[in-house]
């Protein structure tokens, strides 16, 4: 698991990993009894979430990391959706705030007048 983990963290996010962090790591895969594809992306979540959340910190810490990956691995899938958008009052998914869908029909006619 640790060829795994140094594969999505380094080669992939560009992170540096201490020896307690990826012995945290490690442990966590081996607590949840998760294969080698739910591994790798549960390792992707924490990774983005990880560079969205410490403003792209390369280094990777043991205490910031247990907070995370006790928040992801304990909370819900909605609070795992919130972490990974940059915080805990935003789902990635929530655009209700964006965006706003209107008809085609409720837009004005423009008319373009040369003269």
């Amino acid at each position: 698991m640790q060829a795994l983990i140094y594969k999505v963290f380094t080669r992939k996010y560009s992170l540096s990993l201490q020896a307690d962090a990826l012995q945290l790591l490690s442990e966590a895969i081996a607590q949840n009894e998760l294969t080698a594809a739910q591994a790798a992306q549960w390792l992707e979540l924490l990774a983005d979430t990880w560079t969205k959340r410490e403003e792209g910190r390369p280094l990777v810490e043991a205490g910031p990391l247990r907070e995370l990956v006790a928040a992801i691995t304990a909370g819900s899938d909605h609070e795992a959706a919130a972490l990974a958008a940059g915080g805990p009052g935003q789902a990635a998914g929530d655009t209700a705030d964006v965006f706003t869908v209107i008809s085609a029909f409720d837009v004005p006619a423009l008319w373009y007048d040369p003269g």
